[in-house]
């Protein structure tokens, strides 16, 4: 098993990003958080060429739009 962390944040349109700090320039997104985390195991798996049901995201950060607070 190939644990992978990354970070995944909410724009504040509402739609989520993932990154990963191992993997330099590496984004995914989604219309919600699991979408955009299944499009990051999948994107991933292609891009490490190792199966995606031996990825683990490790999700070292989850961060949400400000809303002006």
């Amino acid at each position: 098993m190939k644990k992978v962390p990354v970070s995944i944040e909410q724009s504040p349109e509402g739609d989520w990003w993932v990154q990963s700090p191992e993997v330099l320039g590496f984004f995914a997104c989604g219309d919600t958080r699991e979408e955009a985390l299944a499009n990051a195991a999948e994107a991933l798996s292609i891009f490490l060429d190792i199966d995606e049901d031996k990825i683990l995201l490790v999700i070292a950060e989850t961060r949400k739009p400000s809303n002006g607070e």
